[in-house]
């Protein structure tokens, strides 16, 4: 196998300088031979056409002979390391591209076109307004706030919390219109709204405690007057024997006569059902309810009695039977004009206790006067 071919070059030797090429001239077309299969590295000579004189690098020479030691010498023999390297700098910053990473400014907002102006609104008016009508949102229509007005009005100026920021407000001089515009002639009549502020605020703060004061002391000479009302009477203080009768009226007036007929204790239930609970026995009591009046009357004794024992403990009926009592377990004792009826009212309580009272109320308690028996 024959070697490459390869140009003699030599860069020691001088080249010959560039000159001005020749006016063009046609070459000949390459005509390329296939190539054997024997031998696939054809020589140059075999396929290398002359090229034309007027060309203006020289046509290389090539040989046949393979190269010298001389000729061939590997890249290390090529580098000197006794002769002096340029240093390799490092890059400096101005020859990065650098970029700016700080934020873009925001662009300003349309300017208000009312900014500075005067309203036409009067800030007294609108004190005033949100002075003494501020719950109703008065201020807030007059400046133009419908809206918030509207909102105002509906929670009665948030139940009177927001109304007196508003003053607060339109005294600082932070209210506006609804165009954002100043309140004209505000240093003029800011100090008269202050004033006004303070004697309102003090008239109402002592309004209120005079109110105070007033209702609870009609509601003490009511609660006297009802008892001593009831003590010249013989129907609320007074206290008699069982089978006593009592004269009374009803809510509406309505009179009636109501007496605690019979009393059992230890009463025996009617049923199986009518069981009092471990510890405890039945307290039966027959009133009888007459209507002496002209109008119909209505009564629940179950409702309206009560029994007391000898500490003051309550006790409400329930609705247990027994076979002492012949009166009627529950219902409502409406007897017509001059007709009676008889019911019986059955107590659950505990065995030791000692009940002394038993109490009738009319109208569930809601009538000015009670009958009170003794056991």
């Amino acid at each position: 196998m024959q070697p490459i071919v390869q140009a003699q070059f030599n860069p020691v030797q001088p080249q010959p300088e560039y000159s001005q090429p020749a006016p063009y001239s046609p070459v000949q077309p390459l005509q390329p031979q296939p190539l054997s299969p024997l031998d696939p590295y054809q020589q140059p000579s075999q396929f290398q056409q002359p090229i034309a004189s007027n060309q203006p690098f020289p046509n290389p020479v090539y040989s046949t002979a393979p190269l010298t030691s001389q000729q061939f010498q590997p890249l290390s023999a090529q580098f000197n390391p006794s002769m002096p390297q340029s240093p390799m700098t490092p890059p400096t910053p101005s020859q990065f591209q650098t970029y700016n990473t700080a934020p873009m400014p925001q662009m300003p907002g349309p300017a208000n076109p009312f900014q500075g102006q005067i309203s036409n609104k009067n800030y007294l008016v609108t004190f005033l307004l949100a002075n003494f009508l501020g719950i109703f949102g008065a201020d807030r229509f007059y400046t133009g706030q419908i809206g918030l007005g509207l909102l105002k009005l509906f929670t009665f100026g948030g139940c009177g919390i927001w109304a007196f920021i508003d003053t607060i407000l339109v005294l600082a001089g932070s209210r506006k219109d609804k165009y954002g515009r100043e309140l004209h002639d505000r240093q003029k009549n800011v100090r008269l709204s202050v004033i006004i502020f303070i004697v309102s605020f003090v008239v109402g703060s002592v309004g209120n405690v005079l109110a105070i004061v007033l209702t609870s002391q009609y509601s003490s000479t009511s609660n006297s007057s009802s008892l001593l009302s009831g003590a010249s009477t013989d129907t609320t203080s007074a206290t008699k024997p069982i089978g006593a009768t009592f004269d009374l009226t009803d809510q509406k007036k309505n009179p009636l006569s109501v007496t605690a007929t019979r009393y059992y204790d230890n009463a025996t239930g009617a049923t199986k059902q009518d069981t009092p609970g471990a510890g405890k026995r039945y307290l039966s009591i027959e009133f009888t309810i007459k209507n002496t009046g002209s109008h119909a009357i209505y009564e629940l004794p179950n409702v309206d009695a009560t029994a007391l024992d000898n500490k003051g403990q309550k006790y409400r009926p329930g609705f247990g039977a027994t076979l002492e009592c012949q009166g009627e377990k529950t219902g409502v004792a409406n007897p017509a004009p001059g007709q009676s009826s008889t019911l019986c009212v059955t107590f659950e309580v505990p065995t030791g206790t000692s009940i002394t009272t038993i109490k009738f109320a009319p109208s569930s308690g809601f009538a000015d006067n009670a009958a009170n028996w003794t056991i």
